[in-house]
């Protein structure tokens, strides 16, 4: 039986179906989603040789702890208030909870507390006062934190409209006063 037979021509690879890549696709989305569905912590590694990394800051010596003083405004007209935020970190910008603070001002007064404790967040809030005999003067905030050595973080307010200057104040927490536990 001598006939011809066709040869068909082969494949130069297997190859795969669509349901494959499809497959694929949806277990690659399945495990990004995963990770990064763990948004409870810092940015960061959650885990260091299979125990959690701490989501707040430590300071071993008085030279570790930073002290920042963030004014709702800089310039406050005679009567009124401005938010104090005092914000205890470490070296690496980790807040520092638990830490006690206290407040002193060489005029105003303070609405809230003077003294407190830092919070989770490292921070501690409260209110100062321009009173009207604080009027066209700058008073400066100081900030003592339980731990740091030296000098204190200083934050100036200007109480009153400053002369030369028209209209409200400065908002925002333009600026801010910060040191180091030195």
């Amino acid at each position: 039986m001598g006939g011809t037979s066709v040869q068909r021509p082969t494949r130069y690879g297997s190859r795969r179906g669509y349901g494959f890549w499809l497959f694929a696709i949806l277990v690659a989305v399945a495990v990004l989603t995963q990770a990064c569905s763990d948004n409870t912590g810092p940015a960061g590694p959650h885990f260091q040789n299979g125990q959690t990394v701490p989501t707040v800051g430590t300071a071993d010596t008085a030279a570790g702890l930073v002290t920042t003083v963030i004014p709702d405004s800089t310039v406050v007209p005679t009567g009124h208030e401005t938010g104090i935020t005092v914000l205890v970190t470490n070296l690496n910008g980790f807040p520092i909870p638990g830490r006690q603070v206290q407040l002193v001002a060489d005029g105003g007064q303070f609405q809230g507390p003077a003294i407190g404790v830092t919070d989770a967040r490292g921070r501690f809030v409260t209110i100062f006062l321009c009173r009207a005999a604080d009027d066209g003067t700058t008073r400066t905030i100081s900030v003592f934190v339980q731990g740091a050595t030296g000098t204190a973080a200083t934050q100036p307010i200007t109480c009153g409209t400053p002369s030369g200057a028209t209209g409200g104040g400065t908002t925002g927490g333009t600026t801010s006063g910060t040191t180091s536990g030195t």
